[in-house]
């Protein structure tokens, strides 16, 4: 889709109503919740697990970063906002997957964890995941690294969607409405190409 909008942009061709088909019944859909799926992988020092000092526990360290996102979700929780139709009114965090380990008795020499949030579109995606970034950098990677120099942690974006706003002034959304007979429009928690439109029209 950034590269279809790079090429719309480049040819001066500037659309003024999109359809993005989604299933929604047909409901008139003008705002979603953004979509920033992640991967945090840290590496750690194997060791036997009766000498815990010779290495470091990488799925130690990915449950800081879990409890650090679960810190997340709850902050997240308090700035929720009672106007518009998102359900839930905040952003949401979900962690997804979670691999590491070989053996019960042999420290953990590498965790990996999938996890996302879906942001409603008054939060700034980049903001969140450069908050999560912080942390692994500048609080999680040098403690590691203070016990072991090979120790390692990062933090990156795999799949970002944004957010879509609602603009009750629209022409667009004045005629999906007026052709499909409804008098209101709906907001949805997944993620669609709609939020593209408001983005920079450029590829990543």
């Amino acid at each position: 889709m950034h590269h279809l909008l790079a090429d719309l942009a480049g040819a001066g061709i500037r659309p003024r109503l999109a359809v993005i088909g989604e299933p929604t019944s047909m409901r008139v859909v003008n705002a979603q919740q953004g979509l920033c799926a992640n991967q945090t992988v840290i590496t750690g020092v194997p060791a036997h697990s009766s000498q815990p000092q010779h290495g470091v526990n990488a799925i130690a360290a990915a449950a800081e970063m879990i409890a650090f996102i679960q810190g997340e979700a709850r902050a997240a929780e308090q700035r929720a906002q009672s106007t518009g139709d998102f359900d839930p009114p905040h952003t949401t965090y979900n962690l997804g997957m979670i691999t590491g380990g070989t053996a019960m008795n042999i420290i953990a020499e590498r965790a990996e964890l999938a996890w996302e949030f879906r942001n409603v579109p008054w939060d700034d995606s980049a903001e969140l995941l450069a908050h999560a970034q912080r942390f692994v950098a500048d609080d999680l990677r040098p403690r590691l690294k203070a016990r072991n120099p090979r120790a390692d942690a990062v933090t990156e974006c795999r799949v970002e969607v944004p957010g879509l706003m609602p603009d009750p002034d629209s022409p667009a959304v004045r005629v999906a409405l007026r052709l499909t007979g409804q008098n209101r429009t709906r907001t949805v928690a997944f993620s669609t190409e709609a939020g593209c439109s408001s983005a920079p029209a450029s590829p990543r």
